[in-house]
């Protein structure tokens, strides 16, 4: 058995770090918000985006760290349900699911929302604060 890119037990150790608060801002990058994306949605199901919204909102609290964006966590939230669940949208926390999202050219692509929103409206105060739905290509189911 080859040794897995990123260990499943490495990526638990940094998520649990990431939801105490403990993860250093450096290392929330976007590799990280997909890590993590991916364990919500395996572990939370259809209440996988209420978690990362709450999490990201407390680790940014926790950092003073005023970034959050209400669309741009909903899109990500999507892309990876979109991406990376079956057929019925199931997504399992597993190393061959943590293996994929790392090598997943949709989901590293850290401008794929460019597909689906203008910048002009991604980037407004009213996207920032809710979610608003995208301008240039619905998402698909």
């Amino acid at each position: 058995m080859s040794e897995a890119f990123y260990p499943i037990e490495t990526a638990e150790e940094v998520i649990e770090m990431f939801c105490d608060c403990t993860l250093p801002a450096s290392e929330w990058d976007h590799g990280m918000h997909l890590v993590v994306g991916l364990y919500m949605h395996a572990t939370h199901g259809d209440n996988a985006y209420q978690e990362i919204k709450s999490h990201i909102k407390h680790y940014n609290q926790c950092r003073n760290n005023k970034g959050y964006h209400e669309t741009m966590t909903r899109f990500w939230t999507w892309a990876i349900g979109h991406f990376r669940g079956d057929e019925n949208g199931k997504i399992e926390w597993t190393q061959e699911a943590l293996d994929g999202i790392i090598f997943d050219d949709n989901l590293t692509s850290v401008n794929l929302w460019n597909e689906y929103y203008s910048k002009e409206l991604m980037m407004s105060e009213e996207a920032r604060k809710t979610f608003v739905q995208p301008d240039l290509k619905p998402f698909e189911r």
